[in-house]
């Protein structure tokens, strides 16, 4: 059915299907992805998740390890200082003060295509430094040379070797804190080839397009949600008027009825007449809103806090809600479950 439709009318489509199936880009994607999609059932919503990656060119002489780290976090994946404090296993007070110091230096990111990631989880072994933690992993995990390691964090070879050994020195007293943290470290190494990959095609084709044809499902960009419709509404109409499905496909898609998609769509033309033309942004998959058990909006704020592990911030600013409501609509959905969260 989706593949039929993608031949009704190319030409006013979001996603090019037939050039990104062409891309070797792509194919090379496609491999990574499904060499990891069996064992980690999370995958499509990882690779989104920026803020758990650090590309290599952040990096500079300019600033410490912590300063590159906290900018690339508050400025270009859009975290408040308070939750890149938590992603990272450190206080308020260090990230604010390495943020507020790289503001100062006046460095910005030339974004380019990345060639290796750091997972965020490899800076909560507290018993390292922010440097001596990149450089344990870059050497150990992705087996990289001294002087490999000393261009992509823009260091001295010598600075490296002596961080590498100081590391080590530290480590052999603390393996059983660190336990935890492999774990997680070792998930997020496994899935960085698929991110790479994904993150470097992404400046390209959005991620709604890439993820519907590696899923073979449909993805819906969270950018079409906006304060003048609600969340069906705006889901239905990015269906009928970006995907050119039928009602009746629809209706199917999403297990609603046929009325309740005629009405929905004509609510959405009355009150927004114009085609969504949606930008780059993190997508989500439309499966979740068979469930009828809960509401629209109840299923996509539980897909984005339970699964994408969004604050309440950011999903009301990508669902365009105010905050209480979103904090209203997830404590709904735990109340039906029989949970509770404080």
């Amino acid at each position: 059915m989706l593949r039929e439709n993608r031949k009704k009318d190319e030409k006013n489509r979001d996603f090019p299907s037939q050039r990104i199936l062409k891309s070797r880009y792509f194919t090379r994607l496609k491999q990574e992805y499904d060499k990891v999609r069996t064992k980690y059932p999370d995958l499509s919503a990882v690779i989104q998740r920026d803020e758990l990656f650090l590309p290599d060119f952040i990096f500079s002489k300019k600033l410490s390890s912590l300063e590159a780290i906290s900018k690339y976090l508050i400025e270009n994946c859009k975290l408040s200082i308070k939750e890149a404090s938590i992603l990272l296993g450190r206080t308020n007070k260090n990230i604010w003060y390495a943020y507020n110091s790289s503001k100062k230096k006046s460095v910005s990111f030339a974004v380019k295509k990345a060639r290796f990631v750091i997972p965020t989880a490899v800076l909560k072994n507290l018993d390292l430094s922010v440097l001596e933690n990149i450089v344990i992993y870059l050497k150990e995990e992705l087996e990289l040379p001294y002087h490999e390691i000393a261009d992509i964090l823009k260091r001295d070879d010598r600075t490296v070797w002596s961080v590498y050994n100081k590391a080590n020195k530290k480590k052999a007293s603390k393996e059983k804190n660190q336990k935890k943290i492999d774990v997680e470290i070792k998930k997020y190494k496994e899935i960085s080839d698929a991110y790479i990959k994904f993150y470097n095609l992404s400046k390209k084709f959005s991620a709604n397009i890439i993820l519907t044809e590696l899923e073979k499902q449909i993805f819906v960009p969270v950018n079409i949600f906006s304060d003048k419709l609600g969340s069906f509404e705006s889901i239905v109409k990015f269906l009928v008027e970006n995907y050119n499905l039928s009602f009746s496909e629809i209706s199917s898609l999403l297990d609603r009825s046929y009325s309740s998609i005629w009405n929905a769509y004509s609510s959405s033309r009355e009150k927004f007449p114009s085609r969504f033309a949606p930008k780059l942004a993190r997508s989500i998959p439309l499966s979740i809103l068979r469930n009828k058990e809960f509401g629209v909006l109840e299923n996509i704020v539980a897909y984005l806090r339970d699964v994408c592990g969004m604050s309440y911030r950011e999903i009301s600013i990508v669902v365009a809600r105010d905050e209480r409501t979103v904090w209203t609509s997830y404590q709904k959905i735990k109340k039906k479950m029989g949970e509770n969260e404080v």
